[in-house]
């Protein structure tokens, strides 16, 4: 897959040690998203920086950050967890401020890990109350495949609710890329 840059001025960087991928995790805190990106860990840090550790062993983590005059600024991040066969299970989040560019971001990402690997495709499964993120991941070449009836817990309510399940193969995100080349 040839790679098209749809935001340039945004600089990825795959992690390699674990002192890069925890960086990241600290970057979640600070930017006040760990809420919605551990939706099902208790509130404590520990437990988060617990379960960040657990998510991200044997992943990839791509942290994408945003070219300034003064430097690089965290603008988000995605994971890569291993899956079945030559898929891989994805994790994204933006930093607050970046919303106008979150798609061109995914659509960078997801281009890295088609083009410097054998992937298959990646799946998603994302809580059915967001919307805002069934919307992004559409744009970003993710096909909805259904709903997966209780299988996101909420620990802030002790709940479960519905998940979508999602899928991005090559040729969906090559199609993503065309739409948001038009």
């Amino acid at each position: 897959m040839e790679m098209k840059r749809f935001c340039p001025e945004l600089e990825t960087t795959l992690c390699t040690t674990r002192q890069d991928v925890d960086r990241v995790f600290f970057d979640l805190c600070n930017v006040e998203r760990a809420d919605a990106f551990f939706y099902s860990c208790p509130a404590d840090m520990m437990t988060r920086l617990y379960a960040w550790q657990e998510i991200t062993e044997g992943a990839w983590v791509i942290r994408a950050d945003i070219k300034t005059t003064v430097g690089l600024y965290p603008a988000g991040f995605m994971v890569f967890q291993p899956g079945p066969g030559q898929a891989r299970y994805t994790h994204f989040s933006a930093y607050p401020g970046f919303d106008d560019i979150v798609v061109p971001m995914g659509l960078d990402i997801e281009q890295w890990a088609f083009s410097n690997s054998n992937l298959s495709c990646l799946l998603g499964l994302t809580p059915k109350p967001y919307r805002h993120v069934t919307n992004f991941f559409r744009q970003a070449g993710f096909e909805p495949m259904g709903v997966v009836p209780g299988a996101c817990y909420f620990a802030r309510r002790d709940r479960y609710c519905d998940g979508v399940a999602s899928v991005c193969t090559r040729e969906s995100l090559a199609a993503a890329m065309e739409r948001q080349e038009a």
